[in-house]
């Protein structure tokens, strides 16, 4: 009994032929003493880390920063007086600011906790 399409698929190149090809031009281009030298200063390369380290100092300074609005939030919250007109608008207002505060901040410890994974991976 069979099932589905019978194969009547017919190779077109021999395989040893094709093996035979490709050892030949990987043979050649091995030889070739110019193939060598680039081959060397691909392996001796070391990776640039100027870039991941300027993006880490720039996060850990915006960092830096939304911890500084993060107290000054947290400084005029204590500065409020219940008996101000608008103190529960006021009360409200600054903290969905500090809540937001936490979210960026958040973010903004994950982004350089992922930098610096990528430093180290490059690193080793």
């Amino acid at each position: 009994m069979t099932r589905g399409h019978k194969c009547d698929y017919k190779k077109q190149i021999r395989e040893e032929t094709l093996d035979a090809a490709v050892v030949e031009v990987i043979t050649k281009l091995v030889a070739n003493p110019r193939f060598a030298s680039l081959m060397q200063e691909k392996i001796n390369m070391k990776v640039d880390t100027e870039a991941i380290d300027q993006e880490i100092k720039a996060l850990e300074k915006q960092l830096k920063q939304s911890y500084a609005v993060k107290r000054k939030t947290l400084e005029e919250i204590e500065m409020l007086y219940p008996d101000e007109k608008h103190y529960k608008r006021r009360e409200a207002d600054l903290d969905d600011r500090l809540y937001r505060m936490y979210d960026k901040i958040d973010e903004q410890e994950q982004s350089l906790i992922d930098a610096k994974a990528k430093r180290q991976a490059i690193e080793s």
